[in-house]
């Protein structure tokens, strides 16, 4: 709406960039020559997609996912990483995307929970990666939903850098997203854990065969 698209941008509350709109003729600029005109667009809510700039933001105040475009486009393989920070696990952007596409398009998405619950402190085996199904209800075959999200493996599973950081950070991996000043120790522990994580997923039996790496199975590339 117009009212709240002018106190967003008056208290600078949305995270975005005016990019050029590759529909329109200055697809190649870097960005507005006059940066005052986009701001009055969007104060008074006339920023949209038939602009010659349109505001791009990360989409969170909608579907934090990404997902729900690619739904609407009956995308085959969708693969979604769900870095937001839910120590909860109450899996809050997933379940507002489940609710937005089967309201909006009709579309049903299937997924297990299991792999998302950490099992660092019993010893359990958990993942981090599930693999679910989107039916389109169009009369084809369900389409494949792979899903990766940050979680605390088992101790045997982890490396022992990681493992060190998450004895010092209790939050990890789920540590705030307001945190945006990493140090090097956490900026690696955090890309260890999610490429441990992915190769799993990515070599695993059920992961489906349009997105699996057999090269890593072969290579057991990570290990150690």
């Amino acid at each position: 709406t117009a009212a709240l698209a002018f106190l967003t941008a008056v208290f600078n509350l949305r995270l975005g960039r005016w990019s050029p709109n590759p529909r329109a003729r200055r697809w190649l600029a870097s960005g507005p020559r006059f940066a005052p005109l986009c701001l009055l667009l969007e104060l008074f809510g006339y920023s949209n997609e038939a602009r010659i700039y349109v505001h791009l933001s990360d989409g969170g105040h909608f579907d934090n996912t990404g997902v729900y475009e690619l739904v609407r486009r009956r995308c085959r393989t969708i693969v979604l990483v769900d870095a937001a920070a839910d120590p909860g696990r109450g899996l809050d952007d997933l379940g507002n995307l489940v609710r937005k596409c089967r309201i909006d398009f009709g579309v049903d998405l299937y997924l297990p929970l299991e792999g998302f619950q950490s099992g660092a402190q019993a010893g359990a085996d958990c993942s981090g990666f599930a693999f679910g199904q989107v039916d389109y209800h169009d009369g084809s075959p369900p389409a494949a939903l792979v899903v990766i999200k940050p979680t605390r493996l088992a101790l045997k599973q982890l490396a022992v850098d990681v493992f060190s950081y998450g004895k010092r950070n209790a939050s990890f991996p789920q540590q705030p997203t307001a945190d945006q000043f990493f140090d090097e120790s956490q900026f690696e522990s955090y890309r260890a854990l999610g490429e441990r994580i992915a190769e799993d997923c990515l070599t695993s039996g059920d992961c489906p065969a349009s997105i699996r790496w057999p090269s890593l199975a072969r290579s057991g590339a990570g290990r150690g």
